[in-house]
């Protein structure tokens, strides 16, 4: 069993000069999937429309700038190979009170020289990523979605600003105009910056000529559509029930002004809150909530397989617990405390610190604990 505490820290995001991705760490549940794409994907998405979209963007920049700008030398993402755009990754997300999952990302980069007066010469980038997700995968319901993301416009010398001098490479929403660029070639999409693919998806992954220095052209996010069994196969169950929340008393510098809360739970991706969406229950210290409606039914994992169960408030703590084989994926009754961070007022620093000055100290402070039980469930078929 492998149990987790889930940081809450009061940490500082430090943004790269010239980049709009941040560098975060923290104590996070590690991702459960969606699995790899398998060696036959039947659905895909070919990176191709990433490039052709970018490129169109910066040609209606250019043609907007009325000779100000032009591409930069390697600049243009439809002829950069991998200079400019970077082969697909998979990544996975980081969120401390929630499932994470595995997901695929494209980092781009458009590059023009300007030729302003108040920027005589310089060459002017806009970052772009673009993120492919099987959102719901473990619901057995997984749907396809592409984001696009971008930066603002920045000088690569010396990485200072000039306030509207580079307007016209904001035409509006840049991540938008990229992936309204992308949507005019596909079947189907959504939102502005935001693409959803019909048909549902149980994995995903990428093909990439990067390391083989093949055809960068032919590289593409791939993935497996769920296709209905004609003959379902009987499949166990594990059922995770929820059955009561204990708030203990804390410090007083650690309380918070209202006493109401709720819950979300979630086992191997799969969540129930309580109460219902939108509401919240009052619970004073030294007493215990019995839970109602708050089980989880999910698959028996295989062997090598694992429950992952993660318990989650809304005052922004949690903790994250994991059960495998060799612990019978944890069937039984347990107990889990969410910890979240607070600040403890200290009269002065340490003695022997040079300075005197009073600050907080970050404490960790366990105010709820969770009880709930692990069962065997019934037979029954997947979904179709």
């Amino acid at each position: 069993m492998k149990c987790r505490t889930i940081g809450i820290p009061l940490a500082v995001l430090a943004l790269v000069p010239g980049t709009l991705f941040p560098n975060v760490r923290a104590d996070t549940p590690p991702p459960l999937g969606p699995p790899q794409a398998s060696s036959e994907p039947n659905g895909w998405f070919d990176l191709a429309l990433f490039r052709r979209a970018m490129e169109q963007y910066g040609d209606a920049a250019i043609e907007q700038s009325g000779g100000s700008i032009r591409w930069a030398a390697g600049g243009n993402p439809n002829e950069c190979g991998y200079d400019c755009v970077q082969p697909a990754m998979v990544r996975w997300t980081r969120r401390p009170d929630r499932p994470n999952e595995r997901f695929v990302q494209v980092d781009g980069r458009l590059s023009f020289e300007v030729d302003i007066p108040v920027l005589p010469g310089r060459q002017v980038d806009v970052d772009v990523r673009l993120r492919a997700f099987c959102a719901g995968w473990a619901t057995g319901s997984g749907k396809l979605k592409i984001f696009v993301q971008s930066s603002m416009p920045w000088v690569s010398e010396d990485h200072s600003w000039v306030e509207g001098a580079l307007d016209f490479l904001t035409p509006g929403d840049l991540s938008g105009a990229i992936a309204a660029g992308i949507a005019e070639n596909l079947p189907s999409s959504s939102e502005s910056n935001a693409l959803e693919f019909p048909g549902f998806c149980e994995s995903i992954g990428h093909e990439s000529n990067f390391s083989g220095g093949g055809d960068w052209t032919l590289d593409r996010i791939v993935w497996d559509r769920r296709t209905p069994s004609p003959l379902p196969v009987p499949m166990g169950r594990l059922v995770i029930e929820f059955q009561s929340v204990e708030r203990f008393e804390v410090p007083e510098w650690a309380e918070k002004p209202n006493k109401e809360v709720s819950f979300i739970f979630y086992a191997n991706g799969r969540p129930v809150q309580f109460p219902a969406a939108g509401y919240e229950t009052t619970l004073h210290a030294n007493s215990v909530l019995k839970l109602s409606d708050t089980s989880i039914s999910v698959p028996r994992p295989a062997s090598d397989g694992e429950l992952q169960i993660i318990v989650s408030d809304s005052y922004g703590a949690g903790r994250w617990v994991s059960y495998d084989n060799g612990s019978s994926f944890g069937l039984g009754s347990h107990k889990l405390r969410t910890t979240r961070t607070a600040l403890r007022p200290v009269d002065a620093v340490p003695s022997g610190v040079p300075g005197g000055t009073k600050k907080p100290v970050p404490t960790g402070i366990s105010e709820f604990e969770i009880s709930y039980r692990i069962r065997l469930g019934g037979i029954v078929a997947p979904p179709p």
